[in-house]
């Protein structure tokens, strides 16, 4: 029957399945709440924006424009609402993570270990449970000596810059500095990104590439079974690469935990790193009959030591960039926060480079830290959930099973209901200043690392790297931001779900005085 209409009348039948098509998504899309036109029908809306890389901004505001709820998709809505902060994330919650993170789990036969893309609460606090103790700030402190290793070679390094008269761009070398880092606590050795002063085996590029494809790519379940068809294939190219890599180093551990080190430098360590621990642990569950839940012992290793090399580097860098930059460009701030060190450092309290526990009692520089990460968490999009059986009430607005709901951390540090009318500016005080009713308030929107039983697993070692290496950078070094960043408000970055800052170049002399 079709054939047989005249060619004429083509473009009136594909008019009227568009109609038809747009009146079935217009009906058929969820809840009536506002947002961009397009984003009623489809998902290509959202990731288009995310694509252009700063939806972190666009984010914040949409909702200035249409308030706590806007639609972002067809079944994708954005809520700013500290009562849905703590329904959606607090702990005991029944919203799981949505199909959206499928795409950060390349390889589905690791499921059980990549704790990130987990998605069932239930296996996700079995899994967890095997890792708290690696990942305990009690544990992590004993690393402190190869932290310093790490913080001896940075300054080095920036020292050399300073005699050359070079501009450093201090977002690469946070990165090289979290990156190797993490090789000394995974695998008891530094990668060589200090030393070397690059991106070495490429890993930066990779990930970064892998970030830049996932974050827009999940919303597609085609693009998601793509994504795992190309990891399964090649272990030399993209997070294959990254997967070799790892596996390569385990089997290291592996060899040293019998053999013993070959090289000398490794033969001094008395720590066990990561994997070692996981490998004993795992030995030792096994030796006494326990059961690991049905995980492989090399795959539990492989979960944490993978966490750690894809997803450790970028929140400290990021995190260390945000501080940095918020320091340098207030000076205010900086001669406060120098004022609190040297005093410190005066008194005995402060070693070169400090101690965790002695940054812990060092109140201004404790605010400075927490107020960066609020005007600039590493997560810039919405961390989304599934509305449970039975649907939910948010906001006021009732939402069936199934939907999509979610708060970005940036539209969370930015609620100027909790925050205030300066909730856009750098401002550490108002840590210490505020009444006890209002720091529950600020700290329950508070949310850098996730919050609840999904608070990232890696937040210590994070903020193990930034409280050491700040304070010595912020009393030994002076930085001045060059044009045109002196004039920016905020540095420049790209959002690909991590806001990766991207040229933060300073001129660098050593302080004086």
């Amino acid at each position: 029957m079709l054939e047989k209409l005249p060619s004429a009348c083509w473009p009136v039948v594909a008019g009227l399945a568009l109609v038809v098509l747009l009146a079935y998504r217009f009906w058929t899309s969820g809840p009536s709440v506002p947002g961009p036109f397009l984003a009623r029908f489809t998902d290509v809306w959202l990731a288009s924006r995310q694509i252009k890389g700063h939806f972190q901004i666009e984010n914040v505001e949409l909702h200035r424009k249409y308030g706590k709820i806007v639609r972002l998709g067809p079944k994708y809505f954005s809520l700013d609402d500290p009562a849905a902060v703590k329904t959606i994330y607090g702990h005991g919650t029944q919203y799981q993570k949505s199909e959206w993170y499928d795409v950060w789990n390349p390889r589905p036969e690791n499921g059980r270990t990549n704790i990130f893309a987990l998605r069932d609460i239930k296996q996700h606090a079995t899994t967890r449970r095997h890792y708290s103790s690696v990942y305990a700030m009690s544990s992590l402190v004993s690393y402190e000596p190869y932290v310093n290793n790490c913080i001896d070679i940075f300054a080095s390094r920036l020292r050399a810059c300073v005699k050359s008269g070079e501009t450093i761009d201090l977002s690469k070398w946070f990165q090289y500095y979290a990156f190797d880092v993490i090789g000394e606590i995974t695998f008891s050795q530094r990668f060589g990104f200090l030393e070397k002063g690059m991106d070495m085996f490429g890993m930066i590029k990779t990930i970064s590439g892998f970030l830049e494809w996932s974050h827009a790519a999940g919303f597609f379940r085609p693009l998601i079974a793509l994504t795992r068809l190309l990891a399964a294939r090649d272990n030399t190219e993209g997070t294959g690469k990254i997967v070799a890599f790892t596996m390569e180093r385990i089997e290291q551990s592996k060899k040293d935990s019998l053999n013993g080190y070959d090289d000398p430098e490794r033969q001094a360590i008395t720590q066990p790193d990561f994997a070692s621990k996981l490998l004993a642990q795992a030995e030792a569950a096994q030796r006494g009959g326990k059961d690991l839940d049905g995980i492989d012992e090399t795959q539990l290793v492989m979960g944490a030591c993978m966490g750690n090399v894809m997803a450790g580097s970028d929140t400290t860098s990021i995190s260390l960039s945000a501080t940095y930059y918020n320091i340098i460009k207030n000076p205010r701030v900086q001669a406060k926060l120098r004022a609190e060190l040297d005093d410190a450092h005066a008194r005995g309290a402060l070693s070169e480079p400090p101690t965790f526990a002695e940054t812990q009692a060092l109140p201004y520089l404790q605010v400075v830290i927490k107020e960066a990460l609020r005007m600039h968490p590493a997560v810039g999009l919405c961390l989304w959930r599934v509305v449970p059986a039975g649907g939910a009430t948010l906001c006021g607005q009732y939402f069936p099973s199934g939907t999509n709901v979610g708060v970005n951390p940036w539209v969370a540090h930015r609620n100027k209901e909790v925050w205030g009318d300066d909730a856009d500016e750098f401002r550490p005080e108002r840590w210490l200043e505020s009444s006890e009713e209002k720091l529950k308030a600020m700290n329950a929107m508070y949310m850098p690392f996730g919050l609840g039983s999904r608070t990232c697993i890696g937040k210590n070692i994070s903020l193990l790297e930034i409280s050491k290496v700040i304070p010595h950078f912020v009393r030994n070094f002076d930085a001045t931001l060059i044009e045109p960043l002196s004039k920016m408000t905020e540095l420049p970055s790209y959002n690909a779900w991590f806001v990766g800052i991207k040229d933060f170049r300073v001129n660098v002399k050593p302080r004086l005085g």
